[in-house]
Parts: C-alpha cells; sequence; structure tokens
C-alpha cells in the first residue's frame, strides 16, 4: 500500500525519494522498501536498541517520515511530532497511522479495543484533536486518508 501512496504525495523530490521510518520497531518497512529503490533507514525512539540515534541524522533530510503506530504510545505527542517534522525537508510530508476514535466513544470509553493500558496506548485522537496537534505542529496541511491513515504536509 506505501509503495502506491508515495507517487500520489505531490513531493517536489525526485527520485531517489529519502524516507525516514520513525518507530521502526525491526526495520523491516525500510528493508522492503530500499528494495525497490527508496533510500530508507529506520529509527526507533521507543526501542531497546535502536540502531540510530536521532541526533546523529542529518536534520531537514527526508522527504518522507512515515510513523506507523507511534503516536498513541508516545505521552508527548506534540513532542513526537516536532521530532518527526525536524526530520523532513522542507516541502516533505509524514505519513502517520493512528486510529481516530470512534463517534461513539463515550460510551465505549476504556472499552475500545485499542484504548491503554493493556496495549500501550497512551496518547488517543478524534479527527479534530489529530488535526490540530499536526496544525501547531507546523502542517501546512493535514487530511486523514481513512480514520487510520493521515497525510500531513510540512
Amino acid at each position: 500500500m506505501l509503495l502506491n501512496l508515495l507517487p500520489s504525495l505531490s513531493l517536489a523530490a525526485r527520485p531517489p525519494l529519502h524516507l525516514l521510518d520513525f518507530g521502526a520497531g525491526s526495520g523491516l518497512l525500510a528493508q522492503q522498501l530500499t528494495a525497490h529503490g527508496i533510500e530508507a533507514i529506520s529509527y526507533d525512539p521507543y526501542g531497546m536498541a535502536s540502531a540510530l540515534d536521532l541526533t546523529h541524522l542529518p536534520a531537514h533530510s527526508y522527504d518522507v517520515v512515515c510513523a506507523f503506530e507511534v503516536l498513541e504510545h508516545s505521552t508527548e505527542p506534540l513532542a513526537t511530532l516536532a521530532q518527526i517534522r525536524y526530520q523532513l525537508k522542507p516541502g516533505g510530508v509524514a505519513i502517520i497511522s493512528t486510529l481516530l476514535h470512534p463517534e461513539d466513544i463515550n460510551a465505549q470509553r476504556c472499552n475500545w479495543w485499542y484504548c491503554a493500558p493493556r496495549n500501550g496506548h497512551t496518547t488517543l485522537f478524534s479527527a479534530a484533536a489529530l488535526t490540530h496537534a499536526l496544525k501547531i505542529s507546523g502542517a501546512s496541511s493535514a487530511r486523514s486518508l481513512n480514520a487510520g491513515l493521515h497525510l500531513a504536509y510540512f
């Protein structure tokens, strides 16, 4: 799916595309993207032994930063978004996956399967809250492709 999405992002960048997988876990996504000609780097701020220290990565050097299932684990989502923005080139895009809470969240409360503490999710977003967080983090525009996948242009 990501390989199909990348060409539609309206990036000024020409191949090769430079991508940072932020919150990369084992690094499998970057390995798979590299096999398709994308210059991809893995970084996991929450990993026990991250392959890279974010402070050693050059700032503003990535066309795309992916953060799949990261924000909901952050107790400081605005700081996490600032880290993501810091890595993006001007005009870059963050691809973020986090599930927006359902409309009946007041009825479900913490019975919603995506809710903490059993899965480590500490931050949950409505569509309005995520859009607001992205805007105050410096996104020039933001939109949701669906309830779980979101784009933010910086």
